[in-house]
């Protein structure tokens, strides 16, 4: 059975295949962190301890435009659970990424996050944020 999930980020939906009697997710296809989250979670043995300076790297490339579909997945979903600090951070950045108005166009596949300029005005804040943090 396929589920479709639907959003106002993912007009296509995302499709949840679901084959076990439980009702478990066997296979997952996600563009969209609001459904996919969790699950990619879940299901997950891989331990995510981005640094401060990866994570440095992520937003200046999210800033750049050259950010891709798998990192933003990756930092957007996966919680960041050694560092709380880190984790508030990337809670943060998921409010820039909510907000409608921090986007010109739709995302590509070579560039998830084409900022607004109200969206480039908010990711330098979380930067400098950052900047403090590794001294």
């Amino acid at each position: 059975m396929k589920t479709r999930l639907q959003s106002h980020n993912n007009p296509q939906g995302i499709f949840l295949r679901q084959g076990h009697p439980r009702g478990e997710v066997i296979a997952v296809f996600c563009r969209h962190r609001d459904y996919g989250c969790n699950i990619l979670q879940r299901i997950s043995d891989r331990t995510y301890r981005p640094s401060p300076g990866e994570i440095k790297q992520i937003l200046q490339a999210s800033l750049e435009g050259r950010l891709d579909w798998n990192a933003l997945d990756e930092f957007s979903c996966v919680r960041i659970a050694y560092d709380q600090r880190l984790d508030r951070l990337r809670e943060r950045y998921n409010a820039i990424l909510d907000d409608p108005a921090s986007f010109l166009v739709e995302a590509t596949e070579s560039n998830a996050t084409p900022f607004s300029e109200q969206g480039v005005a908010r990711v330098p804040e979380l930067i400098n944020e950052l900047d403090g943090l590794q001294t």
